[in-house]
Parts: C-alpha cells; sequence; structure tokens
C-alpha cells in the first residue's frame, strides 16, 4: 500500500456491507496511522460490522473520515483510544443493539486534543475521558489533568437502555460541548466527576428525556460556563446543574460558575447549588418545572441554595408557572463560618404555584448571610412571595413589585444576630399588609402600599446596600454604607 496520507479500511478488506466481519480489517488501518503511515482513515458509505472495539494507542494527527458511514457493533465500545493527542472521528454513526446498551462510542485515557464531529451514538454513551480503563481509585492529591482539550460538536447520543452517564469527565481541563443532543440516559447527560475540572462550556445543546441530572459536577471544579442550552423532561435531583461535593479527599467546591441563557423546561427540578462559590445565574427561561415529567411526583422546591454556597446571584431569569410543594428558590446556606452572599435581583415570577417563591430558611451554622432580594416582579403567586427564617446574618428586601397574590413578604424566626430590612417595595396583593410576622422583632421599612405596616415605623434612614451611598436625613448629609451587620456608617 506504501507511505500515504489516505488510508482507506477497503483497501485492507473492509466490505462495509453490514454482513462480513469488518474488524480486522479495520485495526490494520487504524495500526498504520499509529504507526505514522498514514494520517486519515477513510471509511467510505457502507455498514461496516465489527465484534471488537477499535483499539489505539499512542500516536498523534490520527484523522477518522466517514461519509455518513455506519458501524454496527455489539457490547464493546467503538474506539479505545490510549495515550494519544490529535485525535479526531467526524461523520461516523455507531449502531449498537437496543438490548445491551453499556457501549460507549469513544472512551479515552489520558488523550490530548480529541474531536467528535458529527457523530452519533445510537443505544449508548457519547464518550467518556479517564484515566485507566481498570477502575483504579483516583489520586486526589495529583492536580494533574488526564484529559486536555476535548471538543464534541453537533454529536449526538441516545441511550434507551441501560445506559448510565452519557458523557463522563474526569481531571479534566478545556472541554467544549456544542450543538449535541443527549437523550434518554439512565444517568446524567454530561458528569465532570473527581479531581480538579476547569473550563468546561456547554452551549447550544439539548439535553432531554434523562432520569439522572442534566450537568452533574461531582467534586472540585472551576469555570463551568453553562449557555444557550435547552433542559426539558429531565427527572433527576437536582435535575439541570448540580455542584455537589461528596468526592473523598478533595475539597469539593465549584466555583465560577455561568448558568447563562438557558431554557428549563417541564423538568423534575431545576438547579442544586450545593459547595458552589462565585455562581451566576442569569437570563434564564424555568417554566413548569417542579413535577417530576414522568411520575407526576411533585418536588418541594424547583433551585436549591444549601451547604457551602456562597456568592451565588439570580439576576434577570423568568420564573413562569413552576408547580412546587414548599418554594420555587430555597435557600438554606448551612455552611459553617462562612460568609454567604446571596442575590436575588430583577427576576420575574409569573404565574407559580408554591406556599413561597422564595423562601430564606434557617441555618443552625456560623455562617454569616447577606441576602438581598432587589428589584423583583412578584406576580400570580398561589402563596407568599418571600418568607423568611433565619437565626443569623442579614436580608434586605428593596424596591420589588408584588402583585395579584395573597401574601407578599412573611418573617418566622428572627434570632438574635438577625436583621431584616424591608424598603422601596410597592405591593398589591389583596387583603394583607406587605410584612405578615410572627416575630417581635422590628423590621426597618419605608414602601409604599395601601395597608397598615407591621412594627413601628423606623426613625433611621432608609437601609443602604453595602458600598451604597444614601442621604442621613437626620444628620444632613450622605453618608457611605461599609458593611451590613453590624451596621458602619461613613460620611462622605
Amino acid at each position: 500500500m506504501g507511505i500515504d496520507l489516505h488510508l482507506n479500511v477497503r483497501d485492507y478488506g473492509a466490505k462495509g456491507d453490514g454482513v462480513a466481519n469488518d474488524t480486522s480489517a479495520i485495526q490494520a488501518a487504524l495500526n498504520d496511522a499509529v504507526k505514522g503511515i498514514g494520517t486519515v482513515v477513510l471509511f467510505p458509505f457502507g455498514t461496516y460490522r465489527i465484534t471488537a472495539a477499535l483499539t489505539i494507542t499512542g500516536g498523534n494527527r490520527i484523522f477518522v473520515e466517514g461519509d455518513g458511514s455506519v458501524i454496527q457493533g455489539g457490547r464493546e465500545d467503538l474506539f479505545r483510544v490510549q495515550d494519544t493527542s490529535n485525535f479526531q472521528v467526524s461523520h461516523l454513526t455507531y449502531d449498537t443493539p437496543t438490548t445491551q446498551g453499556v457501549a460507549r462510542f469513544f472512551r479515552g485515557i489520558r488523550i490530548t486534543n480529541a474531536t467528535l464531529f458529527d457523530c452519533h451514538m445510537k443505544n449508548g454513551a457519547l464518550a467518556y475521558f479517564l484515566g485507566t480503563y481498570d477502575g483504579d481509585p483516583i489520586d486526589y492529591t495529583d492536580k494533574t489533568f488526564w484529559n486536555s482539550f476535548i471538543r464534541l460538536e453537533k454529536c449526538t447520543a441516545t441511550g434507551s437502555y441501560l445506559v448510565d452517564n452519557l458523557v463522563m469527565c474526569q481531571k479534566t481541563n478545556n472541554v467544549v460541548i456544542d450543538q449535541c443532543l443527549l437523550e434518554q440516559g439512565t444517568g446524567d447527560g454530561v458528569k465532570f466527576n473527581g479531581g480538579d475540572s476547569e473550563n468546561l462550556y456547554l452551549t447550544h445543546n439539548e439535553i432531554r428525556y434523562m432520569n439522572g441530572d442534566g450537568v452533574d459536577m461531582f467534586g472540585s471544579g472551576r469555570y463551568l460556563h453553562i449557555n444557550d442550552n435547552y433542559f426539558h423532561h429531565v427527572r433527576g435531583y437536582p435535575a439541570n446543574l448540580k455542584l455537589s461535593g461528596d468526592q473523598a479527599n478533595q475539597d469539593g467546591s465549584s466555583f465560577k460558575a455561568w448558568f447563562v441563557n438557558n431554557r428549563v423546561e417541564n423538568n423534575a427540578l431545576g438547579l442544586g447549588l450545593a459547595n458552589g462559590k462565585n455562581i451566576l445565574v442569569q437570563g434564564n427561561i424555568f417554566q413548569k418545572n417542579g413535577v417530576d415529567p414522568v411520575d407526576g411526583t411533585k418536588y418541594s422546591h424547583m433551585i436549591m441554595v444549601d451547604e457551602s454556597a456562597e456568592d451565588i446571584r439570580f439576576i434577570d431569569n423568568d420564573f413562569f408557572q413552576n408547580d412546587t410543594k414548599q418554594a420555587v428558590i430555597s435557600l438554606e446556606q448551612m455552611g459553617q463560618g462562612m460568609n454567604l452572599y446571596t442575590l436575588v435581583q430583577g427576576n420575574r415570577f409569573r404565574g407559580n404555584s408554591a406556599p413561597a417563591l422564595i423562601s430564606i430558611g434557617k441555618s443552625e451554622s456560623t455562617a454569616n448571610r447577606m441576602i438581598d432580594i432587589e428589584g423583583n416582579l412578584f406576580d400570580g403567586m398561589t402563596g407568599r412571595a418571600v418568607q423568611v427564617q433565619i437565626n443569623r446574618g442579614s436580608v434586605a428586601i428593596k424596591n420589588n413589585r408584588f402583585l395579584n397574590g395573597p401574601e407578599a413578604i412573611r418573617i418566622s424566626t428572627l434570632g438574635v444576630n438577625a436583621e431584616v430590612v424591608v424598603v422601596g417595595n410597592k405591593s398589591e396583593v389583596s387583603g394583607a399588609p406587605l410584612v405578615n410576622s410572627t416575630t417581635s422583632a422590628q423590621v426597618e421599612h419605608d414602601n409604599s402600599w395601601n395597608y397598615p405596616l407591621f412594627g413601628p415605623t423606623s426613625k433611621r434612614p432608609l437601609y443602604p446596600y453595602l458600598g451604597q451611598q444614601y442621604y442621613d436625613t437626620t444628620l444632613g448629609r450622605l453618608m457611605y454604607c461599609r458593611s451590613i451587620t453590624p451596621r458602619q456608617w461613613t460620611a462622605l
């Protein structure tokens, strides 16, 4: 055959008729590519049957190109690639029997610069990027990445039978998953499992009909970008983005994550942000979530922020027709000795059904929580808009509008180290004051509504945000807020 950049599997004896066993012929072509005899392994249009995984160990600059070709297999992975760089597969479909459900299109170990483009997996997972085949424990003290620079583009995976996660990455950096369709897996759509993974981009994908989560960061990670995706009919807990830290021997924190401009619709749940730090949730549409799309189970919340979550921002999102047993957004935050900040700003809550749209729960920890609920629209709720139960820290409810519901704000529990400020709001709820409370703690307020105020009217100036200027009418001068708790104001 000689030295040629193009290695045609037909020249090695592959028939491509869907009947002959083409395993040996295809493997021979791949072996020559590893040796450097050729660069491009070609699969002319046809159906190629294999009975064992195609293996590649070592090698550089190997390109596998189909022509809309189909490979039929059994229980094996299609490509098993190890210690290889600059590897690409394009325009191939792997079709496996619906009765096995354990095969993967691509399983890589210690891979650098790998791309799957226009590749399709039927009845199995799309890609696993790991460090070992035999399941050896992960060494979390080793901070090196196993896999780097991974791209999955315009691919599909349908895990219709006994398939766990459709994409799995361990200790991987610089991953791009773009314009892919992931559906019908028993596990998660995309899982980053164990070790430190970073620079992860999921854009313009559709993840649907999953029994697990849409995206699960299980362990520690950094710089997770989830933008412009469509999540629907996902049943997992918490459904579409899960940041958790229950792996052993690591800090278990995920920080700097962006969940932006996604559509989240008809899912059991929405987001679970335990152990997340510096998380932005912005410009998303959350619609008709909270009820299992298969069995109709109603869940307690749609978004949960708890454990050691810190600096979480919900900005300019639409929450529409969600239905939960307790709250649309539940802010628990159980971190120990931490300064936890949550901002809920400029969101629109319309036509939701829940006892509370935002529930700020009690925390028995030493965390100093600062929660700002600012500039939101609450319209058409079946219960109260905001419920507050805190033992320590501060809550500022500022410049919101409450329409068409039975109750705006309910304060149930305030500890001696807790403070709630309610200022600049407008309420048009029927038959109830802006603030209802079962606690004797004083609440600062200066709001606009036509019902009696709760508690004595504060003589102090409007409560400012951290870093904000305000005019003190008593002192007759501008002041600057240096912190929220304890009060520290400094004249400008």
